[in-house]
């Protein structure tokens, strides 16, 4: 039997204690020297090509940022959701592989993740920086969350008249006044419309769609038509907002939350199968949950998934990207909205 004295347990204890800090920096060096080495091959790759939807986060602002870091090209294709599953499948079958990085909606990225497009991550460094409400999983991480409220002409709309209720949009004085991101293709327009089914019923969209509005897949193109007083209300993203605040806010042009809460999405960003640049996607995965990265998605107008700190960020803004969130279709209920909004808004 083995006796210790009080001072010699003290004695174990503090070098237990010296050990587990000298493994622990170890492990913390080891990491470092990893990822050191990881970085080093992803400049050697020299490129990262990166699918993602036109709305879906990869921003210009992100790849020239990436670029000038870690001086690696990023090759952008850009498109609508529903353009991409065909490509990648291609791709996959064919083993003609392009494509490293998708972003695109949650629902998306699982549909990829389900049909075995996708392969794990690995460890990224940043990922201990995602807020720990939001779920992460080995092939899929967090970008932002993306919502949607209503843009205004305030010309067309005087002031005590402006919508503040999704159910204001019934009202019969819209008529052809409203402009509708096409529900009828994976889009912000389908995320709108199963999230109207969702909490109102079919009985709305057949109500909304008697006001005969414009309905059409060139965004640009409404809220072109918007400035010119042709319509007097879109559902958009408040980045067009955002970005004439940031130019003095000279525009006749106004963003509103409607009271029961914004459209929302989150986008994600995973490793397609079989990367050309295996390297340089993990770091573009882990660039993206950076502190640096993750201001500028906030800056765009996005909700960030990490907490950053923006000093410089106007309070509407900030009011904006901090509204509440409207019930959103969950996903397994896409495929039966596209069906249901061709019977409401015709077939293509």
């Amino acid at each position: 039997m083995i006796i210790y004295s009080a001072s010699s347990a003290r004695a174990l204890f503090a070098a237990a204690a010296i050990l587990s800090a000298l493994f622990a920096s170890l492990s913390v060096q080891a990491r470092d020297d990893v990822w050191e080495k990881l970085e080093a091959r992803a400049k050697s790759e020299g490129a990262v090509a990166v699918y993602s939807t036109s709305s879906g986060g990869g921003g210009q602002f992100l790849f020239d940022e990436f670029e000038r870091q870690y001086g690696i090209r990023v090759d952008h294709v850009g498109g609508r959701g529903n353009e991409f599953p065909e490509r990648i499948r291609t791709e996959q079958i064919s083993g003609r592989f392009h494509g490293d990085v998708t972003i695109n909606g949650a629902g998306s990225i699982a549909t990829h993740q389900r049909d075995g497009n996708l392969e794990p991550h690995g460890p990224l460094p940043n990922l201990s920086l995602v807020r720990p409400e939001i779920p992460v999983d080995e092939n899929a991480v967090p970008v932002r969350f993306a919502q949607w409220g209503l843009l205004i002409n305030t010309r067309r709309v005087a002031p005590g008249a402006e919508p503040t209720s999704w159910l204001d949009l019934l009202d019969s004085k819209w008529r052809k006044r409203i402009g509708l991101d096409d529900p009828r293709v994976p889009s912000s327009g389908s995320a709108r419309f199963g999230a109207m089914i969702e909490n109102y019923g079919r009985d709305y969209e057949e109500r909304l769609r008697g006001l005969e509005p414009i309905v059409t897949m060139d965004l640009g193109g409404l809220r072109r038509r918007l400035l010119l007083g042709e319509i007097s209300i879109i559902i958009d993203n408040p980045r067009f907002y955002v970005d004439e605040l940031k130019k003095g806010g000279r525009l006749p042009i106004k963003y509103i939350v409607p009271r029961e809460g914004a459209l929302n999405a989150r986008f994600d960003a995973a490793v397609l199968r079989n990367p050309p640049h295996p390297n340089a996607a993990r770091l573009f995965l882990n660039f993206l949950l950076s502190p640096t990265a993750q201001r500028l998605i906030e800056a765009d107008g996005n909700a960030p998934v990490t907490k950053v700190d923006s000093p410089d960020m106007p309070p509407e803004v900030r009011q904006l990207l901090e509204a509440p969130r409207l019930l959103m279709a969950p996903d397994e209920k896409s495929a039966g909205n596209l069906k249901l909004a061709q019977e409401i808004y015709g077939k293509l």
